[in-house]
């Protein structure tokens, strides 16, 4: 056929014709050898016009689009981290209640009621906190497509969203907080002495306070952390990968000794703070019964009734 054409082909201009190509090795016909395909010349001329196509530029909905999805992110962002400081704050309100009341001989008073008080406003905080991160999230999805149309309620796009179950489990760890004016004690049964230890209902209820709201600092993590922005996000998601809670821990600790040292660091606080709590009220009673055993130097080293004994027990526990 010919060169170019109403109905002929065209060679494109970096494989010259004159230049033809062995097919011989590839199919194993030696017919179609070099030598069977006949050269032909083609001259290119120099004064060939160039045809510049314009980018196509964004129409103005994709752009606002892209705005309200990178400003829903933020506030996503935003409004989680102010949740994870009141919770943060929250447990330190109700360390501070515990320590004061087993100071004061396990007798509230006005300052350990005012402490309660504290932890319920700052838990009532992160909980407004989170449900505006959950509007944030609904915006994000809409932005991204999903079904969340704005006319809808919050709770409606909730149940499209699939959040609904995710924030009532938040509420309801954020609920386990000490009750101000409920200040009962609960005893427990002592084979080895032979007598009940009391333990205070805030000293349980903070305890496990600081238990579940530590999920709060690892999910506060994994949003801040580049590997769940939104480039990221797009490819998992093209990828059929979950970047949930555990993908991310999991690739950061492989990644990151420094990550790694933190969730140590944070998992040895956390357990010492439990270990003391659970541990103290057999020390004191152990200083009752053996006031002489209690004071001496030997004894004072593995008193569980003091943070930096029950500390280093977690670490020779933890790394031996």
């Amino acid at each position: 056929g010919e060169v170019g054409g109403q109905g002929g082909w065209a060679m494109p201009r970096d494989r010259p014709l004159s230049d033809p190509i062995d097919y011989s090795n590839i199919t194993g016909n030696p017919r179609h050898a070099r030598s069977h395909t006949h050269p032909v010349h083609v001259e290119w001329p120099d004064d060939l016009p160039v045809v510049e196509r314009p980018h196509p530029q964004p129409s103005e909905e994709a752009l606002e689009r892209a705005r309200g999805l990178k400003e829903a992110v933020t506030a996503r962002k935003w409004w989680y981290t102010f949740s994870t400081i009141c919770a943060v704050v929250g447990i330190a309100f109700g360390i501070a209640e515990g320590e004061l009341l087993w100071a004061n001989g396990n007798v509230p008073n006005t300052r350990t009621t005012a402490l309660k008080w504290a932890v319920l406003a700052t838990s009532v905080m992160a909980a407004a906190g989170l449900s505006f991160q959950m509007n944030s999230r609904i915006k994000v999805g809409r932005y991204r497509g999903d079904a969340l149309p704005e006319n809808a309620g919050f709770i409606t796009n909730l149940r499209r969203a699939g959040l609904v179950k995710e924030l009532a489990t938040d509420l309801v760890l954020l609920a386990i907080v000490p009750v101000p004016g409920i200040d009962p004690t609960v005893r427990v049964w002592d084979a080895g002495h032979s007598l009940e230890i009391p333990y205070t209902l805030d000293a349980l209820l903070v305890t496990l306070m600081v238990l579940v709201r530590i999920r709060y600092v690892l999910y506060w993590l994994v949003i801040l952390d580049p590997l769940t922005d939104a480039t990221s996000s797009v490819y998992a998601r093209s990828s059929c990968v979950d970047l949930d809670l555990r993908f991310v821990l999991a690739t950061r600790c492989k990644q990151s000794l420094r990550f790694l040292l933190l969730l140590w660091l944070i998992a040895i606080s956390v357990s010492a703070y439990c270990m003391l709590v659970a541990e103290r009220p057999f020390s004191r009673v152990d200083a009752v019964l053996h006031p002489e055993d209690h004071q001496s130097d030997e004894e004072s080293a593995i008193r569980m009734d003091r943070f930096h004994n029950c500390l280093w027990l977690g670490v020779i526990t933890m790394t031996t």
